[in-house]
C-alpha cells in the first residue's frame, strides 16, 4: 500500500506470499486472497488468507493441494460476516472468516460447499471504494 505520490509505502500481504485475487471487504477493514509460495508456484498449495487492513490478526483459513490458485475467486458477503470462494475446480464454498486456524488453516466445520457463486459480490463486477458504490447490480 502507497499514497498516490509513492510515499508511506507499507507491505500488508506478507513476503513469501504472492497474492491472486484479493478481495476488499465492505467496510474496507480486511483483505481475503488466495495465494502460494513464490518460489514455489506449480507446486505450491493453493492459500485462502485474510488480514486486517493495518497488517493486524493475519490468518490462514484454508490450504488446498488439489487446486490452482489460478482461476479462483474470493468475495466478501455484502454484510462482510463470510466469505465465498470458488476454485478453479469449479467448487464453491461459505468460508467463515473468523474461524481459529490450525497450521493448515480453518477445520472443515467452518466452510459449507454452496451450489452458486455470487459474481456480483466480485469487486471486478461492482466495485466499491470505502463503503461508496455503485447502484447496486442485479445479479444474472
Amino acid at each position: 500500500m502507497a499514497r498516490p505520490d509513492g510515499t508511506g509505502h507499507r507491505e500488508i500481504v506478507p513476503h513469501p506470499y504472492c497474492p491472486i485475487n484479493i478481495a476488499w471487504s465492505p467496510d474496507s477493514q480486511r483483505l481475503a486472497w488466495f495465494a502460494h509460495w513464490c518460489d514455489e508456484e506449480e507446486t505450491s498449495p493453493t492459500l485462502l488468507l485474510i488480514v486486517n487492513f493495518d497488517g493486524s490478526d493475519r490468518r490462514l483459513l484454508w490450504t488446498r493441494d488439489d487446486v490452482n490458485p489460478h482461476g479462483s475467486d474470493v468475495a466478501f458477503s455484502p454484510d462482510g460476516t463470510y466469505l465465498t470462494v470458488r476454485f478453479g475446480d469449479g467448487s464453491m464454498y461459505r468460508v467463515a472468516p473468523g474461524c481459529e486456524p490450525g497450521p493448515d488453516g480453518c477445520d472443515e466445520s467452518s466452510r459449507t460447499e454452496m451450489d452458486d457463486f455470487p459474481e456480483h459480490w466480485l469487486h471486478s463486477y461492482w466495485p466499491q471504494w470505502d463503503g461508496e458504490a455503485a447502484a447496486t447490480p442485479t445479479p444474472r
